[in-house]
C-alpha cells in the first residue's frame, strides 16, 4: 500500500520502482493505460490490478477443478 504512488508514476513514465520483480507488471500496466486510453495512471493501476486478479482466480479454478474432480469424483459437475 505505501508504494502505491510510486507505481502509479512508474506506470506513467515507464520507469521501474523495483528492480526484481516488478518490471513486467509496470510494463504491462503502462501498456493497458496507453491502450484504454486513461488519463490518470493511478487509475490504470487499479483497473489493471482487479483484472489481473480476476484473471489469476480464474486460472487457479481452472487449474485445481481437474484435480479435485480426480480426487473427489462426487464433486466435479
Amino acid at each position: 500500500l505505501k508504494d502505491s504512488g510510486l507505481f502509479s508514476l512508474a506506470i506513467h513514465s515507464w520507469g521501474i520502482p523495483h528492480p526484481p520483480g516488478s518490471p513486467l507488471y509496470v510494463m504491462l500496466a503502462a501498456g493497458f493505460r496507453a491502450i484504454g486510453g486513461f488519463a490518470d495512471a493511478a487509475r490504470a493501476g487499479n483497473v489493471f490490478s482487479a483484472l489481473m486478479g480476476g484473471l489469476s482466480l480464474g486460472l487457479l479454478v481452472a487449474l485445481v477443478r481437474p484435480v479435485l474432480g480426480r480426487l473427489l469424483p462426487e464433486v466435479s459437475p
